[in-house]
């Protein structure tokens, strides 16, 4: 019995949840080589998700590894606070650290043998290595950078731009600066997503000196980043049309805006960050699926 509950519990620690979010910005990413003429191919796409799959999951085992004090004392969601069983045993904290060097271990055998083999570019390799060690920097020492005010800008910039653009890289061989002021906008967006996670647990980050926005900022001052953030991660995509945005895929964020301001109005207001949570899982799909109408004209 005790064995299943630890690997219940390692299986909660990988985040599968968060996993889903990751996927489809990855495919975006894929897709976007396609709309922009630079080919896809299904070859290369799944090593890079393979690549991609063991370095997210030892970036989730480090934060719940490095979290354990914060989420302890937190109250928690369906979206913040960890998973929240490291806090039921603490035999599991040392099960995480060791699971987080296993699963990168894990990518980067995976990574070197897609490289060798040629079905990752080296472009492809140098973002992984590059996400994959700001992904670790983010929660273990000696960088610790979410605990250093870095929380939300990093967290904006691996899902909102180095996840795509490695996305399109994996497909194009090319690291492209179009993509990057293309997925500025998306970047934006997840910042305030970002924002409104935080805030859940900015009182437990507060006590342990875990120093985000969120916990650093007054209320005041929150709601106006989120509000900038928010427009100009809309008011910014028409602007882009056609050197670094397809019309299609500006037009399938206009569903959101109402949302989008919703959600600007429930933050710092309540304590769950789920309205901002729902504007991205309709955002998503919605992107999604305009990528893919844009690869086929």
């Amino acid at each position: 019995m005790e064995r299943n509950n630890r690997i219940f519990a390692m299986v909660g620690m990988a985040r599968p949840l968060l996993i889903l979010v990751v996927a489809p910005v990855y495919l975006i990413g894929s897709l976007i080589s396609r709309a922009l003429g630079t080919g896809w191919e299904s070859s290369p796409f799944w090593w890079g998700f393979l690549v991609l799959l063991p370095a997210t999951i030892a970036s989730h085992y480090a934060n719940e590894y490095a979290d354990i004090e914060t989420d302890a004392i937190t109250r928690r969601t369906p979206f913040s606070g960890g998973s929240g069983l490291l806090g039921k045993d603490k035999r599991l904290h040392r099960l995480a650290l060791i699971a987080t060097w296993l699963f990168l271990a894990i990518g980067a055998v995976l990574a070197g043998t897609g490289f060798l083999t040629k079905n990752l570019n080296g472009g492809a390799v140098a973002l992984w290595l590059l996400g994959t060690f700001t992904a670790v920097a983010y929660s273990l020492p000696p960088f610790k950078l979410a605990w250093r005010g870095w929380s939300e800008v990093i967290n904006a910039v691996l899902i909102g731009i180095l996840l795509p653009l490695y996305g399109y890289t994996v497909q194009s061989g090319l690291v492209d600066w179009r993509i990057i002021v293309g997925c500025a906008p998306f970047a934006l967006l997840m910042f305030v997503l970002i924002l409104a996670t935080n805030w859940s647990d900015r009182d437990a980050d507060r006590q342990v000196g875990k120093f985000t926005l969120s916990a650093r900022l007054p209320q005041n001052q929150l709601r106006l980043l989120y509000s900038l953030a928010a427009f100009l991660g809309i008011a910014l995509q028409p602007a882009l049309i056609g050197n670094f945005l397809p019309v299609e895929v500006v037009v399938s964020s206009l569903p959101a805006v109402p949302l989008l301001v919703w959600a600007g109005m429930k933050y710092t207001r309540i304590h769950s960050p789920l309205p901002t949570v729902i504007v991205m899982l309709v955002l998503l799909p919605l992107q999604l699926g305009a990528w893919i109408v844009a690869g086929s004209n």
